[in-house]
């Protein structure tokens, strides 16, 4: 399971993401900061799977990076 079969499942174009993303930063509250930076990133950047992965893929090395520098 991964953000492909979630991305065909949703009930709007994967297109329609940065507007969407956009709508709800307006609607968010100060409190929420770190929701408020995910959004705003969702609206800025191209949707789809392959940001997905590659974000999570950088988030992988990156850790596996700083853990080998500790040693």
């Amino acid at each position: 399971y991964g953000f492909t079969l979630q991305e065909q499942a949703w009930p709007f174009p994967v297109e329609a993401v940065p507007e969407m993303a956009a709508a709800l930063a307006a609607d968010l509250p100060a409190e929420l900061p770190n929701m408020a930076t995910m959004v705003a990133f969702v609206a800025t950047t191209r949707p789809g799977a392959i940001l997905d992965f590659e974000f999570g893929l950088d988030l992988l090395l990156d850790g596996i990076e700083r853990r080998l520098l500790q040693e």
